[in-house]
């Protein structure tokens, strides 16, 4: 039951991202837009961490089955993938590393502000 409330209330925060992005008629998907939401409420305390504990390790043991459906798109596209194959793995590449240079550099950030505020 702990699951389905969690899920419900991912849901509505992707509501209201839905409804704030139409209202404000902002060019953003509207899943960033709750995802926004999700961090201001954790940040503020709102929200502990915990109350997404279930949710979050059942979407990242099936994260696998949203990713199918980008895979069998891929198909349709055979022959772009065969004549830009190199540049598409190289765009891909870079993506990935520099996503994962941003990410680690804030969390670095994150984490020495943590320690900054412990010393004090």
């Amino acid at each position: 039951m702990r699951l389905l409330t969690e899920i419900i209330f991912l849901c509505l925060l992707y509501k209201i991202g839905t409804v704030i992005t139409n209202l404000l008629q902002i060019n953003m998907p509207p899943a960033f837009a709750g995802m926004g939401i999700l961090f201001l409420l954790l940040q503020v305390g709102w929200i502990k961490l915990e109350f997404l504990e279930k949710s979050s390790n059942f979407f990242s043991r099936h994260v696998i089955l949203f990713l199918i459906p980008i895979v069998v798109g891929l198909i349709n596209y055979g022959s772009m993938i065969l004549h830009f194959g190199f540049k598409f793995i190289a765009v891909i590449a870079f993506s990935s590393i520099l996503a994962l240079f941003v990410t680690g550099s804030i969390m670095r950030g994150i984490q020495n502000r943590g320690k900054v505020r412990e010393l004090k």
